[in-house]
């Protein structure tokens, strides 16, 4: 009998597109290393995918996306969404829901105690948090860590400073968290800067907003910036961590960035939501979704689990005020980008920007894909695009009145303009989010 071995997984990795075209193909040799060709198999039931999420991480809906762009480019798929709280010990999965599922794909961390329960019961799993490596039972997918240590420490370098530091929160609860932060100030300090670590104890300030504000009574955190040697470059797992350093510094009366830069990591909203706006590292969140569920496909489908994780490189930096300064500028790009998500649907053009900015098409374009990672002309676009979907999924609305809300006088045109961007006509969206 021959014995088939996966002896490597092979992800081409091009430029983020809304396609995705990511091409992960399962070598396969058999027990004389001999080549195989690449294993394939068809399947014409539909496989019933989990996504287990946390709910309140910003990035779930991000990986969200992406599994269900994957599952819309493949009819045979459909996945089903389950929220829990990190933490927890409740498993979001009922005994019914063992018998339906296929396979599930997840963002858990060590936390979660009922994880064990699921491997028990013979679940295929694909996680995207690196926290399960080493987990014989379980494939993993994440961000390619020493790509994202390199363009954050290389960032830094060009600043000089006389400090690196590093911020996280609540390591024992949060390992993933632990070996990141550690990791950075470990290649830091092999670029021979001078590198500090601080952790923040306690609840995580993107689930305890409040301690984002009330920095005064953040005794350490202002101990730890007030014992810095300036300048100083700061790098924060995550905005929302940034956003919480970034008020702690004004409290403390430090100048950024000329005393002080200040990098998070996520792109998400709050980095965006005040002054001053935070240059983060996006996580690739939707990619890993997107890759996550092709992995789970093809290990559903070939039988065998994927020997090697699959790492996604990481986009670049977006630059924004804690970096760059040059603040009136910065905040005409703001200005310009509550403009589309307000007005997009009522004719807004470019043009029409740079008008009430005060701003060329050059500098606008220019800066404004700096700050945001796309053009104007294209967050336009993707604002008109999320508002037709939001629209799509309440069926009060006909499809000629969706495409006279999103800014198209033709429904003809709206129809055209929807599938060239999403792969799906509105009423395919709308049948298959409603169903």
């Amino acid at each position: 009998m021959e014995v088939i071995v996966f002896k490597s997984i092979i992800v081409t990795m091009p430029i983020w597109s809304k396609k995705l075209p990511f091409c992960i193909s399962f070598i396969c040799k058999n027990e004389n290393n001999q080549g195989m060709g690449t294993c394939t198999n068809n399947v014409n039931s539909t496989l019933i995918i989990a996504a287990i999420l946390p709910g309140s991480y910003e990035a779930s809906s991000k990986m969200l996306t992406g599994m269900i762009r994957f599952a819309e480019q493949n009819a045979n798929i459909e996945i089903r969404e389950y929220f829990y709280r990190i933490g927890s010990d409740r498993n979001p999965l009922t005994d019914e829901d063992y018998k339906e599922l296929d396979g599930a794909l997840t963002w858990i961390d060590l936390t979660s105690n009922w994880i064990e329960e699921v491997i028990a019961k013979g679940l295929k799993l694909v996680n995207c948090s690196r926290d399960l490596e080493g987990y014989s039972e379980i494939a993993s997918v994440g961000i390619d860590i020493e790509a994202f240590c390199t363009t954050i420490v290389d960032f830094a370098c060009t600043f000089q400073p006389v400090n690196f530091a590093g911020v996280g929160v609540n390591f024992i609860k949060r390992p993933h968290a632990k070996m990141l932060c550690s990791r950075m100030v470990e290649y830091a300090a092999s670029r021979h800067l001078n590198v500090r670590l601080f952790e923040l104890k306690g609840d995580h300030p993107d689930e305890k907003r409040s301690r984002i504000e009330d920095v005064q009574n953040e005794y350490e955190l202002l101990h730890f910036l007030s014992s810095l040697q300036t300048p100083a470059f700061i790098w924060c797992e995550n905005d929302f961590i940034a956003r919480m350093v970034l008020n702690a510094a004004s409290f403390l009366k430090l100048i950024v960035p000329d005393q002080i830069t200040v990098v998070g990591s996520g792109d998400y909203t709050i980095g965006t939501n005040g002054f001053p706006t935070i240059t983060t590292i996006p996580r690739p969140s939707e990619e890993i979704g997107y890759v996550a569920a092709e992995v789970l496909m093809n290990w559903i489908l070939t039988g065998s689990r994927p020997i090697t994780d699959i790492l996604v490189p990481p986009p670049a930096l977006l630059l924004r005020q804690s970096t760059e300064g040059d603040w009136e500028l910065l905040k005409s790009i703001q200005k310009a980008h509550q403009l589309i998500k307000e007005e997009a649907c009522d004719g807004l053009t470019v043009e029409a920007i740079c008008r009430r900015v005060l701003l060329s098409r050059v500098v606008l374009t220019e800066h404004f894909s700096r700050v945001h990672g796309i053009s104007p002309g294209a967050a336009i676009k993707q604002q008109k695009i999320e508002h037709a979907q939001q629209l799509l999924v309440n069926r009060d609305l006909s499809i000629g009145e969706i495409s006279n809300e999103v800014g198209f006088s033709e429904q003809a045109k709206f129809s055209k303009f929807f599938k060239r961007h999403t792969g799906l006509t509105p009423r395919e969206y709308r049948n298959k989010h409603c169903s």
